[in-house]
């Protein structure tokens, strides 16, 4: 699994891959780089004639949890944040078939299913588009939820370990994407109520108490969270924002592409999306009512399904189809599990039908064949989603989507130069808004000057370095063609 999704680091190395390029990662690896290298009180007074700090400092205060595990990372590996970037994004990726495998044992799953269905869920192609588009701190948090419910399930049988891994997740998704942390919330507490509804009235307070530490531990700053959070919603709701990201999100072929296939204009492969949607979504609901789920599990779990449904019914043009898209996102996991235990209980089911009319054993092993049929089953639909994956990874292979620019020969000697001579002074000249981002990065150690008002997606005008260097000063500039001496 790990080495399916890092095929695009492997291709390019560690300190050349970029994904697609987006502004997101860049973003993400200028606050690990930050969180190495300066003190967090460092503020904008601060910045002085290193503009790469810019970003990491407006940034800071909010979703730093997986740039955190960057720079540990990178730390570990005597590197910079830029090359382990790739290796952590991929290794949350592999979490998410991890817990998901142990998930599904734990839920009565056999080794073959549970293994099948682990791989669908770590190459689900909406997850490799997250993690190829740079969108860090989802990737890092997608498997929190499985986790939880297996941490909270664990709980019954060794109550500390399993409360305090539940909290622990929390902390970590209240840091990472504070977004979905109510989700991850009303999850946990609403599985903790019904694991230890009869457990006496003490046990249940120390439980809810131990899934609630976060908020304890994170207090000082849920107020700034609390309007960071309100402010994104509020912002998400609007329907312009990346509307090409998710077009067909709300509609049956945008269900089906979370999942199995990679969009396509072709009208025949349209209807089979549909109807490969609509197979999923039955799928999901049978395995709500599988016997592997206690019922006082099903009623939270259950409530997983109108979430899919909504979006099956919001086909309308004006809705946020971005925001939606990535709240679907965070259930894929959750939604691959439900639909492998749709499949087991599908194969009970018939089984169960097949022990009723004695179908003698000794003209055919019906046993036997239905179990293949189930795996078989299960096992066309991981191809189908690792081929959409594999699709999405190829563009990196061919220097596809913005890699042109950011992975140019032209460019990664412009990194190679920046980071071979930190005494220069420079001055930079590249338009380009996201390129001349990661010059910014890779000269972090000079001082540097921009002649440009954009670096990145952040407007830098008023700061010191948007200035004409002194003519006292040998200045080298910097731009897409190369590194020269200023006359």
């Amino acid at each position: 699994m790990f080495g399916f999704q890092a095929s695009g680091v492997l291709y390019w190395g560690r300190g050349d891959y970029y994904g697609y390029a987006r502004q997101d990662q860049l973003t993400y690896v200028e606050i690990a780089q930050f969180l190495i290298e300066k003190p967090f009180a460092t503020d904008y007074k601060d910045v002085g004639l290193h503009p790469w700090m810019v970003k990491a400092i407006d940034m800071k205060r909010w979703r730093i949890g997986q740039s955190v595990a960057d720079a540990y990372v990178a730390v570990l590996t005597g590197t910079d944040s830029e090359g382990a970037y790739g290796t952590t994004s991929v290794v949350f990726v592999a979490l998410v078939s991890l817990c998901v495998l142990a998930l599904l044992r734990s839920l009565g799953a056999g080794p073959a299913m549970a293994c099948l269905g682990a791989i669908w869920a770590g190459i689900v192609p909406a997850l490799t588009q997250d993690h190829l588009d740079g969108f860090f701190p989802q990737v890092s948090t997608l498997f929190c939820l499985p986790a939880i419910i297996l941490a909270v399930r664990v709980a019954t049988r060794d109550f500390r370990f399993g409360l305090v891994s539940a909290a622990l997740l929390l902390t970590f998704l209240f840091g990472s994407y504070c977004e979905v942390f109510p989700i991850g919330l009303a999850l946990a507490l609403g599985l903790t109520a019904v694991s230890f509804a009869l457990c006496f009235r003490r046990k249940l307070l120390l439980a809810l108490a131990c899934v609630v530490l976060p908020l304890a531990i994170l207090f000082p700053c849920c107020a700034d969270y609390l309007r960071l959070i309100a402010a994104q919603y509020h912002g998400a709701s609007d329907p312009n924002i990346l509307k090409e990201w998710g077009p067909h999100v709300g509609t049956w072929r945008g269900w089906s592409e979370i999942f199995l296939v990679a969009p396509s204009h072709d009208a025949l492969l349209v209807r089979a999306q549909i109807i490969g949607g609509f197979a999923i979504l039955l799928l999901v609901i049978a395995g709500v009512f599988s016997r592997n789920l206690a019922r006082k599990t099903q009623l939270v779990v259950v409530a997983l399904v109108p979430a899919a449904v909504l979006g099956l019914l919001l086909s309308a043009e004006q809705f946020p189809k971005y925001a939606f898209g990535k709240l679907l996102i965070c259930f894929a996991s959750l939604w691959v599990m439900l639909a492998v235990l749709g499949i087991c209980r599908i194969r009970q089911a018939v089984l169960t039908l097949v022990a009723g009319r004695r179908i003698s054993p000794a003209t055919t092993s019906p046993r036997s064949a239905i179990a293949l049929g189930a795996r078989g089953c299960l096992a066309v639909l991981v191809a189908l989603a690792g081929w959409a994956s594999w699709s999405k990874l190829a563009v990196v292979f061919a220097n596809g989507q913005g890699l042109p620019t950011m992975n140019s020969t032209y460019a990664r000697a412009v990194y190679r130069e920046l980071d071979a001579h930190p005494e220069r002074t420079y001055l930079l000249t590249e338009p380009h808004f996201i390129l001349n981002g990661w010059f910014c990065y890779h000269a972090r150690h000079s001082d540097f000057y921009s002649a440009v008002d954009q670096i990145g997606d952040r407007r830098v005008a008023e700061f010191q370095f948007r200035a004409a260097p002194p003519k006292s000063r040998e200045v080298w500039t910097v731009a897409n063609g190369g590194v020269g001496r200023l006359p």
